[in-house]
């Protein structure tokens, strides 16, 4: 009798346990859900099924695409100028949904690639209100070639190219966006005694400019004066990206383009 009281009281503490971890599980899943932000989801994902609401009245949606810009590398905070756009859009929005889609080193060449072949990303499109975008950088320039502007020349038509199909392929898949396109700065001030680099960044903004007029909505936001004086209180430790003020500084011409 004792022997089957034992067991009996050994069942009911496992069962217990097991609906306890369970539980703790189903909670973990629930907020998962409820507090993604989009940040660090795949190439391939696209809005969740709990976000197919993305299109209706009320919701307003931002999608993010680019390298480690628009990723938010060098921010403390993790924010960068999209997460800080987005905390500024919630004050006027009523629901907004954010997926940030950036990758360090992404370059012209493999988001055109991605918009052309990748459902999630294509999906992820079709559902924005919102389109913000860093790119061209990685094509142009590179820390371990010094940002050498005499390969600029050779460097910007193929990257060109491929923003002019950029462009094309996010009007096609979703004419209403607006899209910001946020203008490349020079953070090699420090060794562009010449100004042969400045020259770069402005013409390739330029050419960004010009591509953009083709259609309603899209919009540069510049940023090169906004690194042109204390050029170091702005950027990061690595004196190319932006530290959190320098982000912030970009995401408030955004939300100033944006209202």
């Amino acid at each position: 009798m004792h022997r089957k009281s034992w067991l009996w009281r050994t069942i009911s503490i496992s069962s217990l346990l097991l609906t306890a971890i369970l539980l703790f599980g189903f909670g973990y899943a629930v907020k998962t859900v409820q507090f993604q932000t989009g940040g660090g989801l795949g190439l391939d994902d696209g809005p969740r099924e709990a976000d197919a609401d993305a299109n209706q009245d009320g919701v307003y949606t931002i999608t993010v695409f680019g390298d480690s810009l628009s990723k938010g590398t060098g921010d403390e905070t993790g924010k960068g100028y999209a997460g800080i756009v987005k905390d500024e859009l919630e004050n006027v929005e009523e629901h907004v949904h954010f997926y940030n889609y950036g990758i360090e080193g992404y370059e012209t060449a493999e988001l055109l690639s991605d918009l052309q072949k990748k459902q999630g990303i294509m999906e992820a499109v079709k559902s924005a209100d919102l389109i913000l975008m860093t790119m061209g950088a990685n094509d142009l320039f590179s820390m371990d070639e010094d940002a050498d502007p005499d390969l600029y020349e050779q460097k910007k038509k193929p990257a060109l190219r491929n923003m002019k199909q950029i462009f094309e392929q996010l009007h096609a898949l979703n004419a209403r966006a607006e899209v910001v396109y946020v203008g490349l700065y020079n953070p090699f001030l420090s060794v562009d005694e010449d100004k042969r680099i400045s020259a770069s960044v402005q013409d390739w903004n330029h050419h960004i400019f010009e591509l953009t007029q083709t259609y309603e909505g899209y919009v540069v936001v510049p940023t090169y004066d906004l690194f042109l004086k204390e050029q170091q209180r702005f950027l990061s430790s690595d004196h190319y990206h932006p530290n959190h003020e320098g982000y912030s500084r970009i995401a408030k011409r955004i939300v100033q383009a944006v209202k």
